[in-house]
């Protein structure tokens, strides 16, 4: 009969629990959901509470066996700072993994494009507002450079329902993040009209 030792069936438990809050490349959805196949919607937090528990039950096991085996100065170390490596363990690794793995997908996705084909535009649900004051419509446009050397892109910005346009070129140095402001005159009948901006009229954004 094979004999799995705890610090062993710790990491496979604690890795399974961490496998299912892993985020699928492109997609809001967890691992767990397509694996146990639940809704995208309303399951998020079940699968959450799972996984923590496994990840705890992983933990349990490996202490069992790092009580036994582990090494004097590790045990003190673990005393001394135990509450914060659990804290790390299940709630930061995982936050961390699906940073990572967000990041490389889009490395791999803009990887050797030029131009506006290697910038991203980094969505916000309302990147534009009316300013009554000073009378115009300001949009926070976030753009990441995935390319390796400084170049220049025209971001247009085309809103129909006011009638109004706008192309505005900006350079990003190489890897760089930069969040652009494009201000829209407007008039005071405008202003009045379009006060508050519903989402379905949101300028459109793109890049030239």
């Amino acid at each position: 009969m094979t004999k799995i030792s705890y610090h062993i069936l710790g990491a496979i438990v604690f890795g399974f629990g961490l496998l299912l809050v892993i985020k699928l490349p492109n997609s809001d959805s967890l691992a767990g959901a397509s694996l146990f196949h639940l809704p995208a919607e309303g399951s998020s937090l079940i699968i959450r509470i799972t996984a923590a528990l496994l990840q705890i039950a992983g933990i349990l096991l490996f202490l069992k066996w790092f009580e036994a085996h582990g090494e004097k100065r590790h045990k003190e170390m673990y005393e001394k700072y135990g509450p914060i490596i659990l804290i790390f363990l299940i709630f930061l690794v995982p936050i961390l993994i699906n940073a990572m793995m967000a990041a490389t997908v889009k490395s791999y996705v803009y990887a050797g494009k030029d131009g506006r084909d290697a910038v991203e535009i980094i969505r916000n649900e309302r990147p534009c507002t009316v300013s009554n004051k000073q009378a115009f419509l300001e949009c926070a446009i976030t753009l990441k450079n995935y390319n390796h050397r400084t170049q220049k892109v025209n971001v247009q910005l085309n809103w129909e329902q006011a009638g109004k346009s706008s192309l505005t070129p900006v350079y990003l140095v190489k890897r760089q993040e930069k969040t652009v402001y494009i201000r829209i005159p407007m008039k005071a009948s405008e202003l009045q009209q379009f006060n508050k901006i519903p989402q379905a009229q949101q300028p459109e954004i793109t890049l030239q």
